[in-house]
Parts: structure tokens; C-alpha cells; sequence
């Protein structure tokens, strides 16, 4: 017949406990209940080869207390299980406590697993647990020392913890971790989740090398049938829309960097020239930029296209190692030097788009408006503004972050209107020169113009805010300007325009008369 109750010290604790970290205030609150009202529910113990003696399977805590009470008996409830039941039983009574660690879960379920219950659908039904919180648990598993640290210390809950467990790689969890917690700031749930998309998942439609090529793909294989795409963990990921996204910034990284290597030996072997080192020269224009000036505003690469091939101008398109200074993604891009680029772009005699009164118009109105902004610009550029006590390494750091956030054609362009262009020279290293010796009031004017050029290059609802405050500091009237700009134009425009034809004719017979 099974004993209803035990002695104390015929109880051995010797089986491992699936709980490892302990709450003492809640446990000095249990103790105070049991000492007010007794065990109200029995422990869980087995047989052991000693008859007299029983083990513990689940009631650590309940032992613990009545221990310390100093009881003499403690409710016990008796079954004989294999150390596999046992250990299942722990985990089912455990996960019905809300005091749990989910750490304590999950390396009680990796116990199961190397125990032989290897699926979550086996060690569901061995704990009574459902399946999803088991995968989640054993995502747990994951977790760099860091944030695993933080969610040990109360930091993080678990819809963080969860969240972290989604990154493959520690360095970027560690990253995250940096970036979403400090002392002055902790992220929720939600915007963990928002940032983790935005800032730590890249999308593979903008990979910098060929999602198929054998010469990437390394170990990890092919991107589309890669576990750490987010449309092929459609559980695991199910808050990511654009299911072709990478969730390992790090292998991203790998394959770029092979893709890089496999571009230079082919640029080497061609004896065509390569730029390793420092980035996209001044004297150099991607192919892959924007040509303004052409039509739809296409590339430089589809403007001039069909030249590309010609043997004289292929020798002459370098290839330029670019990397990204905060994710260290590395992309291979093609580039000509800016004056052939730009003799080859100029529509010829007779190919121009200019055929017609309403295009010449248009390119008239374009060519205006571009040139308002150019002057509006240097006012701006030529506004100075006050210096602030103390403030110098502040807005000295703020315009270097500015100028590492902002393209290079836009930096180019600022740097020309400062007198700054060298032959050789990038444009940022240019900037960044200028900021080391400038004032907080000269900082914080380079700040201001290359926000203005930010804002002036897109369409964005704040467009009109930026630029009407800007015009109040600057003291100039962009749309006055623009205006005056396109009416001269207009004017211009007019004045070289030929009369219509039945006018010619009539103007001719005039003065053929004697």
C-alpha cells in the first residue's frame, strides 16, 4: 500500500531539478503559508531500491519549507517512474506554476531531448505542454551569455527573450541588446520586435551578390531554401511581412564578402582596375547612380548601356569595394571616371529629347528650378550661426553622423559649394576634415545645409516644414527664387524660339519686296 505521508528524512533530493534559480521572497511567502495552513497539496516522490527510502520528483520547494518549519511529516503522493517519467513529470508540474524561469523549462526539456524525446511533438505529450511553447523554450537555448544574463537578472521578459532567440548570430543579439536597452531607456515587447526588422533583418531583394551563385553560398547554401529566411519559418517569423528576409545579418555579411573576392579575381584577371581600400574616389560615379539629367531619371548603367561593351570603354569601369560603416556589408560596385561617364550621357547631335516646344519647356522648367535650389543652398551654406559654450564636441559628433548617413553625390555637392573639393579625395573625408577644425556654430551650419539637401531631394510630407524653417534662418525665399528662375528661363526660352512657319514665309515676302 503507497504511503499518503512521508517522515522528512525519508525523502532524498539526489533527482535534478528542473528549478535552478529560486525566489527568496516568494519562497519565504510559501514557507509563512504552509506554516500558517499546513501542505495543502502532497509532493510527487518514487520508490527507490531502498524500501524505506522515497525520491523527490516535483514539490522541491513544499520540501524545502517543511524543512524549515521543522515538520516531522509532509503529504506525498507515491509513483514508480523511470528517470524519463520523472523528469517529464518535473516539467508538467513546473509549467504549471507561474513562478518558473522559462531558462529552468528550457534546460529541462534539452535534458528530455538528449533522453530520446528528440520532437516537440514528443515532448508535448511526455509534459502536457503545447507544442509552440516548447519550440519557444528550446529557442531559449540560444541566447548569447548577455541576454541571457539580462533576462536571468529580470531585465528582459519573456516576449523579449523570444524576440532575441529569433537572431542566429550572438554578436548581433548582443548588438540589439546594446542598441534597445541602456540605462536610460528599455524597449517594449512591440518596438524590440520593430527594431529587430528594421535594424538587425536585411531583405534578400537588395542583396548586394546573386542569391543562386555556387560562389557565395559557402556552407549555409542557397538563400531560398536557408532555415533563417523568415517565409521559411513562417511560425517562428510570423510578424515579418516580406517573407524574403535574411534573420542572419552576419551570413549576409559572409556571402558579400565572398561575392566581393569572386568580383576582384574576375576585375584582376581582366587587368581591369580595382579600387580594394577607401571606398568610391571623387573622380569616380557609380554606374549604378542616378543619371538626373537623363529621361525618367534612369541609371548612368542604363543611359549609357549600350557603350558599355565597346573594348575601350569596358577596360576603363573599375570595380570599388564600398562597406557599410555600421553593418559592415561589403558591395561591389561598378564605376567610370566621372568625365567619361559624363561625355557619354550627353545625348549626341540630333538624339537630343528636346524635340518638341512642350519638352524644351519642361527640360527649361527642370533645368530652373534645379539651379534655384543650387542658390538656395549656398545661402544657406553661407548662414552662420552663433557659438554655444561647451557645445563644440556635440555638434562636431552630430555633423559626422550626418555626413555618414547621407550619399555621396550629396556630399560631393555640398563640399563643392564650400570650397572643399580635392582631386583624389572622397567628399567625407573632405567634410569630416572641415568639421575636426570647425566652431559649434560652423558644426551645427553644415548640420543644417546638408539636412536642407536631404529634405530638397525628396517628396516627403515634412518637405514643406523643413524648408519653411530653414527659410526663416537663412533669410531666403525658395519658391520667390524658383520662380524668378523659371520665368527667366521662360523668358529665355522665347527669345531664342523660332517664329511659326506661316510667319516665316510671311516675313520672307516682305522683304523680298522692293
Amino acid at each position: 500500500m503507497k504511503p499518503s505521508a512521508l517522515a522528512l528524512d525519508r525523502i532524498d533530493e539526489r533527482l535534478w531539478n528542473p528549478r535552478r534559480r529560486h525566489d527568496a521572497e516568494a519562497d519565504a511567502e510559501l514557507a509563512a503559508s504552509i506554516g500558517a495552513s499546513g501542505v495543502l497539496q502532497p509532493i510527487l516522490v518514487r520508490p527507490t531500491a531502498d524500501p524505506e527510502r522515497y525520491q523527490l520528483v516535483a514539490g522541491q520547494r513544499r520540501l524545502a519549507a517543511a524543512r524549515a518549519l521543522k515538520l516531522e511529516t509532509i503529504p506525498v503522493r507515491v509513483e514508480a517512474l523511470t528517470d524519463e517519467q520523472a523528469l517529464a513529470a518535473q516539467i508538467a508540474e513546473n509549467a504549471a506554476r507561474a513562478d518558473v524561469h522559462p531558462l529552468d523549462e528550457a534546460e529541462a526539456l534539452e535534458r528530455l531531448q538528449r533522453a530520446g524525446l528528440k520532437s516537440a511533438g514528443e515532448l508535448s505529450e511526455a509534459t502536457g505542454m503545447p507544442v509552440h511553447q516548447i519550440q519557444a523554450r528550446l529557442r531559449l537555448r540560444h541566447l548569447s551569455p548577455k541576454v541571457r544574463k539580462a533576462f536571468e537578472e529580470g531585465r528582459l521578459e519573456i516576449g523579449h527573450a523570444n524576440l532575441f532567440a529569433r537572431i542566429a548570430e550572438p554578436e548581433v543579439q548582443d548588438a540589439a541588446l546594446a542598441r534597445c536597452f541602456t540605462r536610460d531607456y528599455a524597449a517594449s515587447v512591440g518596438e524590440l520586435g520593430r527594431r529587430i526588422r528594421e535594424e538587425f533583418m536585411l531583405e534578400l531583394k537588395g542583396a548586394p551578390f546573386p542569391l543562386d551563385d555556387a560562389r557565395v553560398n559557402g556552407a549555409a547554401g542557397p538563400c531560398h531554401t536557408c532555415p533563417k529566411r523568415s517565409g521559411n519559418q513562417a511560425e517562428l517569423f510570423a510578424d515579418v511581412k516580406n517573407k524574403n528576409t535574411c534573420t542572419d545579418p552576419v551570413c549576409f555579411r559572409d556571402k558579400a564578402e565572398r561575392w566581393w573576392g569572386a568580383r576582384e579575381a574576375e576585375h584582376r584577371a581582366s587587368k581591369r582596375p580595382v579600387v580594394a581600400k577607401g571606398g568610391l574616389p571623387n573622380h569616380l560615379v557609380s554606374l549604378d547612380e542616378r543619371n538626373w539629367s537623363a529621361p525618367g531619371e534612369k541609371s548612368y548603367r542604363e543611359t549609357i548601356g549600350k557603350h558599355l561593351a565597346q573594348p575601350e570603354i569596358a577596360e576603363q569601369i573599375h570595380l570599388v569595394r564600398a562597406e557599410d560603416r555600421f553593418t559592415r556589408i561589403t558591395t561591389a560596385v561598378e564605376a567610370l571616371p566621372r568625365k567619361m561617364l559624363e561625355a557619354l550621357a550627353k545625348p549626341a547631335k540630333g538624339e537630343r529629347s528636346e524635340t518638341t516646344p512642350a519638352a524644351r519647356a519642361a527640360n527649361a522648367q527642370q533645368r530652373a528650378e534645379a539651379e534655384a535650389r543650387g542658390a538656395f543652398l549656398q545661402q544657406v551654406a553661407e548662414t552662420r550661426y552663433a557659438d554655444t559654450d561647451g557645445a563644440r564636441n556635440f555638434f562636431a559628433w552630430l555633423a559626422d553622423a550626418v555626413i555618414e548617413a547621407s550619399w555621396a553625390e550629396l556630399l560631393r555637392k555640398t563640399a563643392a559649394r564650400r570650397g572643399l573639393a580635392q582631386k583624389g579625395k572622397r567628399p567625407e573625408e573632405q567634410l569630416h576634415a572641415w568639421v575636426s577644425g570647425a566652431t559649434s556654430g560652423e558644426a551645427l551650419g553644415l548640420v543644417v545645409e546638408i539636412l536642407t539637401a536631404r529634405a530638397l531631394s525628396t517628396y516627403g510630407s515634412d518637405r514643406a516644414e523643413i524648408v519653411t524653417r530653414i527659410q526663416a534662418l537663412a533669410g531666403a525665399d525658395l519658391t520667390a527664387m524658383t520662380k524668378a528662375a523659371v520665368k527667366a528661363a521662360k523668358a529665355k526660352l522665347a527669345a531664342k524660339a523660332k517664329p511659326p512657319k506661316r510667319a516665316r514665309k510671311a516675313a520672307k515676302r516682305k522683304n523680298a519686296k522692293p
